[in-house]
């Protein structure tokens, strides 16, 4: 009899190939991306905000503060009716008590799921404890401040009426966020009359033993 492939899991744990690959009905071997996997493991999210009334440079804003023990891996996208541009900023600061508080989503709609760890100082006793949820407004509302912030991700859509961009491909796009920082994802309108959306995909835990 052929001895058996070992490989290590994700936990560091010495198992068969066979206890690690997912089959099929019929033996075949499925296979999913690391986010996909993550998805079935009720530990990837969604969040969206949306502005339909949007005139020549104002704002998007979704804020939060990560946790203290998760690694985030986030995707920031936007869609746009006009035309503007999207940033994600690290360690910006607004104003405590502002922006409106709002669920996030587990995108696996069964059975048990992990709770979203990203804080929020609205609704949270005390401030920036994990209530599944964030922050959105706009940069007036919010007084967000960016002064001694860093910009890690900037995308311009010049005229892409009804677009999607930015954030399309993971491998590109996704930044694995510090611990115990505050981040703002911007989107800014250019051109009046203008519609837009932003998109954030996350995953809260761990790729590997030992990793990000």
């Amino acid at each position: 009899m052929p001895s058996k492939v070992m490989l290590y899991d994700k936990h560091g744990n010495l198992k068969a190939l066979d206890e690690i690959l997912q089959l099929g009905g019929e033996g075949s071997v499925v296979m999913l991306s690391h986010f996909e996997y993550e998805i079935h493991q009720g530990k990837a999210f969604t969040f969206q905000a949306v502005d339909a009334t949007l005139g020549d440079s104002e704002t998007i804003v979704i804020a939060f503060k990560t946790g203290s023990s998760v690694k985030v891996h986030l995707v920031a996208g936007f869609s746009t009716l006009v035309g503007g541009y999207g940033e994600i900023w690290e360690g910006p600061t607004w104003t405590t008590n502002t922006g409106t508080a709002t669920s996030v989503i587990n995108r696996r709609r069964q059975g048990t799921v992990a709770r979203c760890t990203l804080l929020e100082d609205k609704t949270a006793t005390p401030a920036f404890t994990a209530t599944e949820k964030v922050l959105v407004g706009n940069v007036t509302s919010m007084t967000l401040s960016t002064a001694n912030a860093t910009c890690i991700w900037k995308r311009y859509a010049w005229g892409l009426t009804a677009r999607f961009e930015g954030g399309e491909y993971r491998s590109t796009n996704e930044f694995t966020l510090k611990k115990s920082t505050t981040y703002a994802v911007v989107f800014t309108a250019v051109g009046a009359s203008n519609k837009a959306q932003i998109i954030l995909n996350w995953i809260e835990g761990t790729f590997r033993k030992g990793g990000d």
